[in-house]
């Protein structure tokens, strides 16, 4: 059986080839998909799309940015003191017998990798812990503290890095013009297709009435945005069908 310290060593690897799939089904010319249907011993499932209702997580997440404080050590001029040599930003490669790595620029602890999930802990400068979920796509890391949150986020920071084309096509590979989706969906590919923001979003649906357990068609989800925020987008939609 692979050892974990190899798993981490892969999973923490650009290019390595993990994470590719974000919904089912989702591709784009990068080869870059979302999700995954594997999952842990706990019973918790990648790619079930739950957590949508109050879009907690998204963009990029808690505490993320670089750990405060990492420089080249405590003003004596040798790297001594709190010492960042191994990229941690905390100075420890362990803590309570897990390895601690810097994701993202944030201290990690690693339990279990399992595909392109890793489950584990956020080491606060204080040395307490928060557990949390990364997820990794392609080059791409986000932590949550729900598997929902960090896959969420992950796919935000790919989008966020994908050409306004591509994510059209990627919004037209996920739906169809004639069948009815969740209007879950459309509430996280509007962030997806213009960046809008969660409390934008919010207040957008809160406005209009609009019931997220719901259905709509994709001419309905045009015809509702096309005049709001992010509308020049929007209505580049009706050209792909």
């Amino acid at each position: 059986m692979e050892s974990l310290a190899n798993k981490i060593r892969e999973f923490l690897e650009i290019g390595s080839g993990i994470g590719a799939g974000v919904d089912p089904g989702i591709g784009t010319s990068r080869g870059t998909g979302y999700g995954s249907d594997a999952g842990y011993d706990d019973g918790t499932g990648y790619g079930d799309g739950t957590g949508y209702g109050d879009g907690a997580g998204y963009g990029d997440g808690t505490g993320y940015g670089s750990d405060p404080g990492t420089g080249d050590g405590t003003g004596d001029g040798d790297g001594s003191g709190h010492g960042y040599s191994d990229g941690t930003g905390l100075g420890f490669k362990s803590f309570n017998g897990s390895s601690v790595h810097c994701i993202d620029g944030i201290s990690t602890l690693v339990y279990r990798i399992k595909g392109n999930v890793a489950k584990g802990a956020v080491l606060r400068h204080d040395w307490t812990s928060q557990p949390c979920f990364v997820f990794k796509i392609g080059d791409k890391f986000a932590h949550g503290k729900t598997l929902s949150e960090a896959r969420e986020s992950a796919i935000a920071k790919v989008f966020n890095n994908m050409p306004e084309s591509e994510r059209i096509k990627a919004f037209h590979q996920q739906f169809n013009s004639i069948d009815s989706y969740s209007n879950r969906d459309f509430f996280e590919w509007h962030h997806r297709l213009t960046g809008s923001c969660l409390m934008g979003r919010k207040e957008f649906v809160l406005e209009k009435g609009i019931n997220l357990d719901d259905k709509s068609t994709v001419d309905e989800f045009i015809k509702l945005t096309e005049n709001s925020y992010g509308g020049s987008v929007i209505r580049k939609l009706k050209s792909f069908k």
